[in-house]
């Protein structure tokens, strides 16, 4: 064969192989092939939210922190509630354009701003959410954890046809320097699927109370009471927590006594020992401009 024409031989086959390749199913950039069975579901769907209302916003200037900041797909916007701007027993209710199947949700808590004007990192300095509700537009209830991170969480439910979703707040994680609760962004999804996903459990009372505990390990200070109710002290690395006993206990635990002067005291015998405390937060963080530790009600207390 003559060189020309082996050359020519040659570009025609390459060229054939490369047509031929180009028609065929080929990976897309996730690692799979497009001509794979096309009936399959798509993991986390993101269903579309068409409008929302809520409980209030907060206005602050030309700041505006509405509902549809949650859904606007910059997690750098975010919802504040007003005018309960610690959270704690406000909602926002998200609708679909007709009655949907979800079976989870993507939830980016807090305030997400590394980079925030004179402040910088802003996420730990406003409330964020821990425990919340969520009430489908049939009324089944379920209600969740959420971790205190800087990023989307997924929780998933039982699948079920709705057409809006309640978010109510039960309790927060209290932000270092404000007192606001912040939704940076939210999405309902149809099959969800994620390694990491939070399980809703059917909501309640009881169940609800249980993700909501805190505990707190101090060294024994003080006891007084306040308002009508007995708040003990304890002090943890110089720092004074206040504690409230919950009121449906029927006898006062050994370390609080009766005091000389009348009411309440702590007992000698038991000052500068450490004890656990589980506690419940019953409507937000303690702000400095509020009697500290009468929305930290005790469940139980231990000897360590």
């Amino acid at each position: 064969m003559k060189l020309h024409q082996a050359i020519y031989a040659i570009v025609l086959s390459a060229t054939i192989v490369f047509f031929s390749n180009c028609g065929s199913g080929s990976e897309n950039k996730n690692g799979g092939d497009t001509n794979s069975d096309s009936s399959k579901t798509e993991k986390n769907t993101v269903v579309k939210i068409t409008k929302s209302e809520s409980s209030g916003f907060l206005q602050s200037g030309k700041d505006s922190y509405k509902p549809e900041n949650s859904y606007d797909g910059e997690p750098t916007t975010w919802w504040t509630p007003y005018p309960q701007r610690n959270g704690v027993g406000t909602y926002i209710k998200y609708f679909f354009e007709k009655e949907t199947e979800i079976d989870g949700l993507q939830i980016w808590n807090g305030s997400h701003y590394p980079n925030y004007p004179k402040y910088g990192n802003i996420f730990l300095k406003n409330n964020r959410l821990k425990v919340c509700t969520i009430e489908l537009s049939n009324g089944t209830k379920y209600c969740f954890k959420l971790a205190d991170i800087d990023d989307f969480q997924t929780v998933s439910f039982p699948a079920t046809k709705t057409s809006s979703v309640k978010v109510s707040i039960d309790a927060t994680y209290p932000g270092s320097q404000w007192n606001d609760a912040c939704i940076s962004e939210i999405k309902f999804l149809d099959n969800t699927e994620n390694p990491s996903t939070i399980d809703a459990k059917p909501w309640d009372n009881k169940t609800v109370s249980d993700l909501s505990v805190e505990e707190f390990t101090g060294t024994f200070k003080n006891a007084t009471s306040i308002g009508g109710s007995l708040v003990l002290t304890l002090l943890n690395n110089n720092k004074e927590a206040h504690f409230v006993m919950n009121p449906d206990w029927n006898k006062l635990p050994d370390f609080i006594t009766n005091s000389p002067e009348g009411g309440f005291g702590p007992n000698p015998s038991y000052i500068e020992k450490k004890y656990k405390i589980k506690y419940t937060v019953v409507f937000g963080s303690v702000s400095e401009d509020i009697t500290p530790g009468l929305n930290n009600i005790i469940k139980t207390i231990e000897p360590i």
